[in-house]
């Protein structure tokens, strides 16, 4: 192994200081690139600001994607507590049945309008 001075790094079997270089200015252009893309001047304040908005509303699992675990377990309970009562227990079974799909319809229907946008 030999040690390449310019670079810092050592030069094993087949690596010649040629290809090491290639590899420094291939990330060195990737890395300049990078901070370019992300510059801060580039966005103004309104777009950092939404920005930001985002990013602190992301935070937490968001509760209408935890409504089905209060639900899912209702449904089975619902059948077995009011066996006795067919009436109340089929009506009260297909309401929160409706409500479950109505659930799912806005979810799916929220999540094509943010594709959409």
């Amino acid at each position: 192994m030999t040690k390449i001075p310019l670079l810092g790094v050592e030069k094993h079997g087949s690596l010649s200081k040629k290809v090491i270089f290639f590899l420094v200015v291939r990330l060195a252009a990737r890395g300049l690139r990078i901070l370019t893309m992300a510059s801060s001047s580039d966005f103004s304040a309104a777009e950092r600001e939404a920005a930001l908005r985002r990013q602190q509303q992301r935070k937490g699992a968001p509760v209408k994607f935890l409504i089905p675990l209060i639900y899912a377990p209702a449904l089975p309970l619902i059948r077995i507590v009011l066996r006795r009562n067919p009436v109340v227990r089929d009506r009260l079974f297909y309401g929160v049945l409706a409500g479950a799909f109505a659930h799912g319809a806005y979810l799916i229907s929220d999540q094509y309008d943010v594709e959409s946008k």
